[in-house]
């Protein structure tokens, strides 16, 4: 192993058996060498989690699940801020924690930027294993939605410059709601109407539906939609639902449920689901 970065020399040489080595008519040396660069390798997050609820442990991800059961947001929060994002990064610096995962601001700044948007606050390193570590933050509020450049770095005091690493993080606005104004069910077959409300959805009354908005059954479109009503706060949609087919899914009594999602086309980070 090397712990300085930079070239060293790369040396192959031939030994012989005990004979040839042994022997000072047959002996000479036989060798190739090169250059071999050592670098020090980037810091890169492997993942992004948000939890609205923590589990009663010492981290906040148990298992793969928040406090409340529920699967973690992966690389998305909501603009109501709250919550804990727990960042996953390797070959980043090591710094000193203690058993509750706290670092003294004497010994590392550990920091998570989201540029004008502003910081997210440091709770603790939720674990430390060889090159990959595990930070957690609480995330503050936002006033809209928007896709985030977010900058992680970790700079122990010992270090001149900190270890920086840039992720994607969606904020996504979770006023927005959506509801089923009949009976949520129909055939597999499709061809089912049902009447979706859609609440502080960004929608113009001018604009047909399909022009600004798509209504997702699982991955699958619907086969129309059609505006029933809307207002300043309230978009009322009849959607027939497609034929579905979701040989994965798991069936209670010949049922299935899929994700009912409506996205916004000209912004996909504005979205509603039921």
């Amino acid at each position: 192993t090397n712990t300085v970065p930079g070239d060293v020399v790369l040396l192959v040489r031939y030994m012989g058996s005990t004979n040839y080595r042994r022997s000072s008519t047959m002996r000479e040396i036989k060798e190739a060498s090169t250059s071999f660069t050592y670098y020090v390798p980037l810091p890169f997050v492997l993942s992004a989690r948000w939890c609205k609820v923590c589990a009663a442990e010492r981290i906040c991800i148990v298992n793969g699940r928040c406090g409340d059961a529920s699967v973690p947001l992966s690389g998305r929060c909501p603009i109501s801020g709250g919550g804990v994002l727990t960042i996953v990064a390797d070959n980043m610096p090591t710094i000193l924690f203690d058993e509750a995962g706290i670092v003294k601001k004497s010994d590392a700044a550990v920091l998570l930027s989201m540029g004008a948007m502003g910081f997210g606050s440091f709770e603790r390193v939720a674990y430390a294993s060889d090159a990959r570590t595990g930070y957690e933050f609480r995330m503050p509020t936002l006033i809209s939605a928007a896709d985030i450049s977010a900058v992680i770095s970790v700079q122990p005091t010992s270090a001149a410059v900190a270890a920086a690493s840039t992720f994607r993080l969606e904020y996504y606005d979770d006023t927005i709601t959506l509801n089923c104004r009949t009976l949520c069910k129909g055939s597999a077959s499709g061809g089912h109407t049902i009447e979706l409300s859609l609440s502080k959805f960004p929608y113009l009354a001018q604009v047909a539906p399909s022009d600004q908005l798509e209504v997702f059954f699982g991955s699958v479109p619907a086969s129309s939609v059609i505006l029933v009503s809307v207002n300043n706060t309230d978009t009322v949609l009849s959607v027939v639902t497609p034929a579905y087919d979701c040989p994965a899914c798991a069936y209670v009594r010949g049922m299935s449920r899929s994700g009912l999602v409506v996205v916004l086309k000209a912004d996909t980070s504005v979205s509603a689901s039921a």
